[in-house]
């Protein structure tokens, strides 16, 4: 229940950071998706920045309304309520993704991303065009891009096979020599590692002697694993005072939740006092109005307040008195292509009968027979006010 008489009305440029807010809360609830569920990243996106974006602008409302608030100090409270906790525990994650990925798990076991960069770095003679490469991790083949895990304490090897197809296989492979991550120390920082591939014809006497060679790049990057969710990483510290204070955070957030929730449910019930309130004054003034007609008619009937001649009776709506016309006094008469109306029968061939109240609304008055009713009377527009409001008081006639 919205009164718009109550809520603040934000400019454009106060619209804009609302939606900043919006934006940046939705992609922190990004983060709580474990990366192998990341593909729902777009559906949370879609669906929750129209529900988020009409969740902030009705806190800010609220926060105007229910504490008397200006506006901008109402934007500012709800990019508290909204970012506050995120913030902080977004800070706490990344500081923490960098822990984690210079630590070495109780396994030994760590996954990677490996990624293939093949590039054909010069030859000699035609050994063909239709090229295929395979890589292998200590004889395990992997695909670029793949995420695998490794021992840090076994050391690797990583091979590469070139293959260009064709009757007789043209096949090139090299190993590289044993890497061990003890080596290298941090195991956050990118390893990059690259084998050269000699691949020789073997298809006849006419490319005899041909061969191409390639250079195959291999960046090693430490990833986390597929099935970490957002707290695996923010908890992730052995400091049991920096433990407390991230639950701290974390209920922090839930309190604000609970607060807008609160504010939201406060917020009702203000509007269905208010409307309460409306209602008792509309009969309040309703009550009034009655009482005040009540003495006006003061024991009259309307026919009498509105001074209704003795003669005229109503018949659906119009008035009509005893003459012996179609409709009384009010008698007048059309022709069928007329744009007259005329107060003698027969005038310019004028034969229907009408109300002279029906007839004023869509014709003129003929000039040579029309010398009464030049306008409806007075006490009929009286009555028929009376009429009305007798009707929305319920008072019968």
């Amino acid at each position: 229940m919205e009164d718009n008489k109550l809520a603040p009305r934000f400019s454009r440029f106060q619209n804009v950071v609302l939606c900043s807010i919006t934006l940046i809360f939705v992609l922190f609830i990004g983060l709580f998706i474990p990366n192998k569920y990341r593909f729902m990243g777009v559906i949370v996106f879609l669906l929750g920045l129209p529900l988020i974006g009409i969740t902030v602008v009705s806190t800010a409302k609220k926060l105007s309304v229910l504490h008397c608030l200006n506006v901008w100090i109402s934007i500012i409270s709800t990019a508290i309520l909204f970012l506050l906790v995120p913030a902080i525990m977004t800070i706490s994650y990344f500081s923490h993704l960098n822990d984690y990925r210079t630590s070495i798990p109780s396994d030994n076991c760590i996954q990677f991303r490996i990624n293939a960069n093949v590039k054909k770095t010069g030859g000699s003679g035609n050994v063909g065009n239709e090229w295929s490469y395979k890589h292998a991790i200590n004889s395990n083949q992997f695909k670029s891009g793949e995420i695998i895990e490794l021992n840090i304490k076994n050391p690797f090897t990583i091979t590469s096979t070139i293959t260009e197809n064709d009757d007789i296989n043209d096949v090139g492979t090299t190993t590289s020599g044993e890497y061990s991550f003890s080596v290298f120390g941090n195991y956050s920082e990118e390893i990059v590692i690259t084998n050269s591939v000699r691949v020789d014809e073997r298809g006849g006497r006419r490319n005899s002697g041909a061969y191409a060679l390639f250079s195959v790049e291999y960046t090693i990057n430490r990833v986390l694993p597929e099935d970490y969710s957002f707290f695996d990483v923010y908890f992730f510290t052995e400091s049991q005072t920096e433990n407390s204070f991230l639950w701290g955070v974390l209920f922090l957030g839930l309190g604000s939740l609970l607060f807008i929730a609160i504010l939201f449910y406060a917020y009702k019930k203000r509007m269905i006092k208010i409307e309460s309130e409306r209602k008792a004054e509309e009969e309040r003034k309703f009550q009034a109005e009655k009482r005040a007609f009540i003495a006006y008619l003061d024991g009259r009937s309307l026919r009498d307040v509105a001074g209704v001649p003795e003669s005229i009776r109503y018949e659906n709506g119009i008035p009509v008195d005893n003459n012996n016309a179609e409709y009384g006094s009010f008698t007048v008469y059309l022709s069928h292509n007329g744009k007259c109306y005329h107060g003698q029968k027969g005038c310019s061939s004028a034969y229907l009968p009408t109300h002279f109240f029906k007839a004023k609304q869509h014709y003129k008055p003929c000039s040579k027979c029309c010398y009464r009713y030049y306008d409806i009377p007075e006490w009929h527009e009286k009555y028929m006010s009376l009429k009305v409001s007798a009707q929305k008081f319920g008072i019968e006639e």
